[in-house]
């Protein structure tokens, strides 16, 4: 396995010498003494990586504690009742901070590694440049997570040498994102193919492509709203899947790309990009996420490890998915309809009343696939960037530069259709037999991948009817994986001479309905609807619904649903905390405002 953060084990040079906006200029390694090997290259750029696993960010808080599911998910507990994860919250909370923080010790840290990855001409320039490459997208990175909570930030490009130089103004976001493109355009040329590196958990042109599509359909939306930026993102996205190098393509089971992150295996055909993580609590060098132990369904089981559950979903969410569930099989994977019991198996909830819809248990990242249940953190990886997602950007952007066009339709029913039932939609009894006193067992003879367990019922010595039971993974009932319907046997029960038939979903039944593809307008809310359904618990809601310019609309039109259907509920609070023109963005911390005097704080803090 090629994680970088073994890399990091030197780490500690960066500890105490790249807080942004310190008092103190930087002193980390020497620059006369450093970067001179590719050993040496390769710590200091594993130290920028670090930074995404950081509790603060992708390791923790990004997780569960920043609000960032917004209309598709909430924080699954009545106390604290502050914060950014319940929209109450000021400029001195120490979550923004420690996110601002993080945030600005990567770009830091990109800096000192740019200014001096040419120390030793005699190491190939070829892989000065991959550094080089590596580290240009993700400072790119770091700064586009900054603009999206912050607006209008200091741009700092170079290392802090001077401490007069800690003080500056912050920049226009359009200038940020400006300088983001400029990173990941010259970064495009010096990464690896994603085919060369092998696995997600470093950049690869594909990676800095679909980036660069997500960081210019933001730079289209608000507030900037640079419209033509969408024909960027259109042609970012269409380098993507276009690649025939790289040949990205969805796996075709929905819920094995997250089953992949918790058994560390890799799909470079999906996964693009991935927050790496390692380590069993009992290592000397690792680095620990908080996904499968804070979110996830909950557990105390031995046998699976403890998950407290600190992100449920929403109705509005499960409203989204068909009332079929077998129509779309991502429903039962995001939302867990079941809790772990104290010996590790599943106890579904069946209930569907709309306040009981709101104490379900985001699904996404389940602990029962991550091999150690002994260890309190995990190291399931975290996706960054997913085909998928690709492939409904270049279907939004296409559709902003020229409607619903068939390609743009074509690569949103491909995401839809990976997500259909390939299970049995319907048995049919065509004879019932006779002489059945016990109800009889049930073959399916076929192809499928799981087969489904199924219950008989007989009446009047015949066979009456098929009902299926729950599955393990999806929580679905009728199998995965089939081709073709699958031969129906009876045995036993003392009868004979039933027979019955099967029926499989046809794949146009995903496809997007007519009456969202007669306009741009339509169109763009079905892709919505289609992202929260496909990319929900993904850090992306939140931004998406800010850039669409409905963030306030949606989280108030889910507050009204909660007032009407459950008015004594805590989570209640969380939607009707958010204030239009102020939520949008995060306040600049005030102890950055306190040390620095040319920033300014956003509106309405």
């Amino acid at each position: 396995m090629k994680k970088i953060i073994i890399l990091f084990a030197a780490a500690v040079l960066f500890a105490s010498c790249d807080k942004f906006l310190t008092r103190e200029p930087l002193d980390f390694m020497s620059p006369e003494t450093s970067y001179e090997t590719e050993s040496a290259l390769d710590k200091a750029l594993a130290g920028v990586y670090d930074m995404l696993g950081h509790r603060n960010l992708y390791g923790g808080y990004f997780l569960y504690n920043c609000g960032f599911d917004a209309d598709d998910g909430h924080f699954a507990r009545n106390s604290p009742s502050t914060g950014p994860a319940v929209y109450n919250f000021s400029s001195t909370d120490v979550t923004v901070y420690y996110v601002w923080e993080s945030l600005y010790k990567g770009v830091s840290r990109a800096n000192m590694l740019l200014a001096n990855v040419d120390n030793n001409p005699e190491i190939p320039v070829e892989y000065r440049d991959r550094v080089r490459g590596e580290a240009l997208a993700l400072r790119a990175y770091y700064y586009f997570l900054l603009v999206s909570l912050w607006g209008d930030v200091p741009l700092l490009t170079e290392p802090v040498t001077d401490p007069e130089n800690i003080f500056i103004a912050r920049s226009p976001a359009k200038d940020v994102y400006e300088r983001i493109m400029k990173d990941l355009t010259d970064a495009e040329d010096l990464v690896q193919d994603i085919t060369e590196i092998g696995h997600g958990g470093r950049i690869s042109k594909s990676a800095v492509r679909g980036i660069a599509a997500r960081v210019c359909l933001h730079w289209a939306g608000e507030p900037v709203k640079d419209e033509s930026k969408y024909e960027e993102a259109r042609k970012w996205a269409l380098k993507v899947i276009e690649d025939d190098i790289a040949g990205h393509k969805l796996n075709p089971d929905y819920s094995s790309v997250f089953i992949n992150y918790a058994k560390d295996e890799y799909d470079i055909g999906e996964s693009i990009w991935e927050v790496e993580f390692y380590g069993t609590d009992s290592e000397v060098y690792e680095e620990l996420t908080m996904a499968g132990r804070y979110t996830g369904p909950t557990s105390n089981a031995a046998s699976i490890g403890k998950c407290l559950g600190m992100v449920y979903a929403t109705g509005t969410l499960w409203d989204k998915y068909p009332d079929d569930d077998a129509e779309d099989t991502r429903k039962f994977w995001n939302i867990a309809a079941f809790s772990y019991n104290l010996d590790g198996t599943k106890k579904f909830s069946n209930s569907t009343t709309y306040p009981s819809l709101f104490y379900r248990f985001m699904g996404k990242t389940r602990r029962e696939y991550w091999p150690h249940p002994e260890s309190e953190n995990t190291s399931i990886n975290v996706p960054l960037l997913r085909y998928s997602d690709v492939l409904l950007m270049y279907a939004e952007a296409e559709n902003a530069v020229n409607g619903p066009t068939q390609s743009a339709i074509n690569a949103v029913n491909e995401v839809r259709r990976r997500a259909l039932s390939t299970g049995i939609r319907s048995v049919t009894v065509t004879n019932p037999g006779s002489g059945y006193t016990s109800a009889p067992s049930i073959v399916f003879k076929g192809d499928g991948i799981v087969q489904p367990v199924a219950e008989v019922r007989i009446s009047g010595g015949g066979v009456q009817s098929v009902t299926f039971e729950r599955d393990a993974v999806y929580g679905l009932s009728n199998g995965r994986g089939f081709t073709s319907a699958p031969v129906i046997e009876f045995t036993g029960g003392g009868g004979s001479g039933a027979e019955a038939v099967c029926e499989l979903y046809d794949p146009s039944l995903a496809d997007v309905p007519t009456e969202y593809t007669t306009s741009s307008e339509q169109f763009l809310k079905f892709i919505q609807d289609e992202r929260s359904r496909e990319l929900c618990f993904e850090c992306l809601r939140r931004s998406d619904l800010i850039r669409w310019g409905i963030f306030y609309e949606s989280m108030n039109e889910v507050y009204n649903l909660v007032l009407q259907e459950a008015p004594d509920y805590y989570y209640l609070k969380t939607f009707g905390n958010v204030t239009e023109g102020k939520h949008e963005l995060w306040p600049i911390p005030a102890q950055e405002i306190s040390q620095n005097p040319y920033l300014t704080q956003n509106p309405n803090w």
